[in-house]
């Protein structure tokens, strides 16, 4: 059974307009009813009752109206269909912007936590490329591809500083050194490092 449906069918209907009184109508019917009933009728007026009105009010609206009569309508397969697609959409929408929201919020704490490591790195460049020595001396994939993310970030560095031209000579030396080693070489290219 679809949630939306069963969520729609269970929010009440509106209630339904109060009947309005037509009094030349009610004059009628009282006129209409046995002497025995009007009798009845005033007895209560006098007292013997607490509020006649309603009580006369709801025998007439017996006689003008077929069946029962409740309070709230009841609605149309149709209305409940319409009522569960307003629903399914609506939750929709809120899923797609809770989504986006949580992307944006995602992508902003990717960018700031790479801003900080970018800070960090070029406090000290030197070591940043020890290190890219180090793991590629390993010879694994796994140190391979920690050397590349620190290659891109001191790329960004050296361009931020202007000294892009170092980057890529400190590169090309690395591929003069490296050349043998095509798995590494592939990588390099991924990332569009320079050739010497």
């Amino acid at each position: 059974m679809d949630p939306d449906l069963l969520a729609a069918a269970s929010v009440s209907a509106p209630a339904a307009r109060a009947a309005t009184v037509d009094r030349a109508a009610l004059a009628a019917y009282i006129t209409s009813l046995p002497a025995a009933e009007k009798d009845t009728l005033l007895e209560a007026v006098l007292g013997t009752a607490p509020q006649p009105g309603p009580g006369l009010l709801a025998r007439y609206h017996t006689t003008r109206l077929p069946g029962p009569r409740t309070t709230v309508e009841r609605r149309t397969a149709a209305q409940l269909l319409d009522a569960a697609h307003l629903r399914r959409t609506e939750r929709t929408r809120r899923l797609t912007q809770g989504k986006a929201a949580a992307t944006r919020t995602r992508a902003l704490e990717i960018s700031r936590a790479r801003e900080a490591r970018l800070s960090q790195l070029a406090q000290d460049t030197e070591r940043a490329w020890r290190d890219v020595d180090q793991l590629i001396g390993e010879k694994k994939a796994g140190p391979y591809d920690i050397a590349v993310t620190l290659l891109t970030d001191l790329r960004e560095i050296h361009s931020r500083g202007g000294t892009s031209s170092a980057f890529e000579d400190r590169v090309g030396a690395l591929r003069a050194t490296h050349r043998g080693k095509p798995s590494l070489m592939r990588r390099f290219d991924a990332i569009g490092l320079p050739h010497p």
